[in-house]
């Protein structure tokens, strides 16, 4: 990360519509409005409630979104989303955490991922470099139509620790692999331990 530590505006507040078509270099951005961002962001703190819209890079410590949010690319140390969360390129994170929607173009690249899907998903590859957990709502799992309907679709997954539900990917490998419950993978590959689910899919497993 290129994020600057010394902050040119302390805080910025937007609870009706904003603007913003130059770069922020601003400690505390927060959004109980909508907000629309032209330029680059560098802050410490950046929290969404309502819906907002990031066109450029963001380079942050803590991302926190509870709305409806989309970044072109976003650099930070933590990322949780229980919203809508809309990347047109790529994250790179330590620490992601997910609940609701989360579609993202290219890449998550992360040392944690963790999430929980409870509507439909898109991410085009995920690098977990230590965990890779996938999991759905418990109360949802007894409504069967909802359940059918809320999955993640990835190309590929790789991990050392994966555990997924309700996903349908390309390729995953990994060292320990559980496929759980409603699931379609083509191609597993694994060095240490695989579990499959018998309500999932594998077409072809490999022992590496």
């Amino acid at each position: 990360m290129n994020m600057s530590e010394e902050y040119v505006e302390d805080e910025i507040t937007i609870k009706g519509f904003s603007k913003y078509q130059r770069d922020l270099n601003v400690k505390i951005i927060n959004i109980i409005g909508s907000g629309q961002f032209e330029g680059r962001i560098f802050t410490e703190s950046f929290e969404n409630y309502g819906t907002t819209k990031v066109k450029n890079i963001c380079e942050a410590k803590k991302i926190t979104n509870l709305g409806h949010c989309g970044f072109q690319s976003v650099e930070c140390k933590n990322i949780y989303s229980s919203g809508s969360l809309y990347v047109e390129k790529s994250i790179l994170t330590e620490e992601f955490h997910s609940k609701g929607a989360v579609h993202i173009k290219n890449e998550l690249t992360a040392k944690n991922v963790l999430i929980n899907i409870t509507a439909p998903s898109h991410i085009g590859k995920i690098i977990g470099s230590r965990t890779v957990e996938i999991s759905t709502h418990p109360l949802s799992n007894f409504n069967i139509l909802y359940l059918n309907r809320k999955k993640l679709v990835c190309n590929s997954i790789e991990g050392t620790y994966i555990k997924v539900k309700h996903t349908e990917a390309d390729i995953v490998i990994g060292e320990e692999i559980d496929i759980g419950p409603g699931c379609y993978i083509k191609e597993v590959r694994y060095s240490k331990k695989l579990k499959i689910n018998p309500n999932s899919k594998v077409l072809h497993y490999e022992h590496i």
